[in-house]
């Protein structure tokens, strides 16, 4: 599990879209 997080939030730092950074990161974080 703690793999895929690393995975998922590296995508979303690569990607621009910093609303759905700021949206899903604090699911991530729970």
């Amino acid at each position: 599990m703690q793999e895929a997080k690393g995975r998922i939030i590296a995508l979303l730092e690569l990607s621009e879209i910093p609303d759905r950074i700021q949206i899903l990161k604090p699911l991530l974080d729970k």
